[in-house]
């Protein structure tokens, strides 16, 4: 396929008519994985939401404008102070996860039994996120003008949040493989792939989200609604689904680049 003509057909789906189809078909994904999310994962966001309430409550936070640190247990955090941080990470890393697996496609029945059995590849998911990580780290370190291509390497290099298009098709590619070794390499190659032929919509995309998540940071004169964002994945569950609906048409109208054709 040529890669010109690839970048070119990235960039018809924001024309009026096929932007249209698109984003209602978004929209429509986004309702379904909550919808998912909610029957199955409420007491996750339950859970987030406790934590967040409790450690941003009057008295929490009447200990950090008295710049009191051990009251607000930082220098000799409790025990129950550590176990819900323990458990809101644990729940934070998890969303996005049952967020993919909600508005991924498939044919089986989306239960408790459908996330577990696809809950082992996660740890796949969560080595290739750190090692990308340290990569990240690594080249930021390195060089002294990134703010010229720190776009770029966002694009192929992961963070945290799930708005990296190079992160997700990953993750797609990965839960559509036999979940083994050589799948996962096989995942990162397509998943580089997808991002080389449609490198446009890519960076387009991604610049519109990186700019979201650098104002929800900006906004530290709400720190609760800052932090239930992050944590419940609120608004990255709107970038997980746009980049599924892109996985899904790529790979249709791209088929012969990421699986070889029977013979």
């Amino acid at each position: 396929m040529n890669i010109l003509r690839a970048w070119k057909d990235s960039l018809s789906i924001f024309k009026p008519n096929n932007f249209q189809l698109f984003t209602l078909v978004t929209l429509k994904s986004i309702v379904d994985a909550y919808k998912i999310m909610i029957r199955y994962w409420w007491w996750l966001y339950a859970l987030v939401i406790g934590i967040l309430a409790y450690k941003l409550s009057i008295v929490y936070q009447a200990a950090l404008f008295l710049a009191n640190p051990e009251a607000f247990g930082l220098i000799y955090p409790s025990v129950l102070d550590q176990a819900l941080f323990f458990m809101m990470t644990c729940a934070a890393l998890l969303i996005p996860f049952f967020l993919i697996l909600s508005v991924r496609s498939s044919v089986e029945q989306k239960n408790y039994t459908y996330f577990l059995n696809y809950l082992p590849r996660y740890f796949f998911v969560l080595c290739f996120i750190i090692i990308m990580a340290m990569i990240k780290n690594y080249i930021l370190s390195v060089l002294t003008w990134t703010h010229y291509i720190d776009y770029l390497i966002h694009i192929l290099i992961p963070i945290s949040v799930y708005n990296s298009p190079f992160l997700c098709f990953y993750i797609f590619f990965l839960l559509d493989s036999n979940g083994g070794l050589s799948g996962v390499g096989r995942s990162i190659e397509r998943a580089i792939k997808m991002v080389i032929f449609n490198f446009p919509l890519c960076f387009i995309l991604y610049a519109v989200f990186a700019s979201i998540e650098f104002f929800i940071g900006a906004i530290n004169n709400f720190i609760f609604i800052t932090l239930l964002l992050r944590t419940c994945s609120l608004i990255t569950s709107i970038f997980i689904c746009i980049w599924a609906n892109i996985y899904i048409k790529k790979l249709h109208e791209q088929s012969s680049l990421y699986f070889k054709e029977p013979s």
